[in-house]
């Protein structure tokens, strides 16, 4: 076998390529996502706000026209509690805190981080086991 025969093995000078790690290229589309989520969060708890907003009112007039009062129709994800307040319907006036939303980009950044987390350690490992010399490997008993 000449060297041409495997050149995804190792290169002429007898070390790895970093792109020839598969964890190298989970880290790479991990980050890109990751900073994507963050320029995008923004634009999107806009752009959610107003399909949520939307929801709700498409709720409200479907209550209304099944003949229940606005009070009524709690929330999907409200706890029982978060019924009972002294005003059933916040002012439409009231500032709205865009980050509290019914799908948040919150789950998605943490799943993006722990992916981060998980391809540095496995691409550290990985490398660091690559770098061992090849005496260590040949022997199997370790001498």
């Amino acid at each position: 076998m000449s060297a041409h025969d495997e050149p995804t093995q190792r290169p002429p000078h007898g070390r790895a390529r970093l792109t020839d790690s598969p964890w190298f290229w989970l880290l790479v589309f991990a980050n890109a996502a990751l900073v994507g989520v963050a320029l995008i969060g923004p634009k999107y708890n806009v752009r959610q706000g107003a399909v949520e907003r939307r929801y709700e009112a498409r709720r409200e007039i479907a209550g209304r026209a099944l003949g229940q009062p606005a009070s009524d129709t709690p929330p999907d994800n409200a706890a029982p509690d978060d019924t009972a307040s002294d005003d059933p319907r916040p002012d439409e006036n009231s500032p709205r805190d865009d980050s509290a939303h019914i799908v948040p980009l919150l789950p998605l950044a943490l799943t993006l981080v722990v992916v981060n987390l998980v391809a540095i350690v496995l691409f550290a490992w990985n490398q660091v086991r690559l770098m061992r010399p090849q005496a260590e490997n040949s022997h199997p008993h370790g001498r």
